[in-house]
């Protein structure tokens, strides 16, 4: 087997970083500002950005962004009447046993009780 032929040496990296980057002019409002990001002010918090009015954006955006959080705003109100039915008819439901139970006992107790008249005697009266 051929042994691979060898490498040319490495450069060693300059150390200076700059050196190795070419020179280039932008205009000012072209070059990378961290401080100054548009739609930013300098110190203002994203939450006081994103409640002012963005520039640039059409009248259409917006509605369309009015009628999506509006659309938002109908599906919470519309989950949260579900999720009231739902809790309302799970009480229900597991009331249900309790109330057939007592039904069954008083189904037993009135077919006992015309049990007992019928096997009395004609004359007899019942108490109960």
């Amino acid at each position: 087997i051929p042994l691979p032929a060898a490498l040319p040496p490495l450069q060693l990296l300059s150390s200076d970083r700059k050196a190795d980057r070419p020179e280039v002019t932008l205009p000012p409002q072209k070059r990378l500002s961290i401080v100054h990001c548009p739609g930013y002010e300098a110190g203002e918090s994203s939450v006081a950005a994103a409640t002012r009015p963005i520039e640039g954006l059409s009248s259409t955006v917006y509605f369309e962004l009015q009628g999506y959080m509006t659309h938002t705003w109908v599906q919470d109100q519309r989950i949260d009447a579900h999720d009231t039915l739902i809790a309302t008819l799970t009480t229900q439901l597991s009331s249900l046993p309790g109330h057939l139970a007592t039904a069954l006992g008083e189904i037993r107790a009135l077919q006992a009780r015309e049990q007992a008249r019928a096997g009395a005697p004609k004359g007899a009266s019942s108490s109960t």
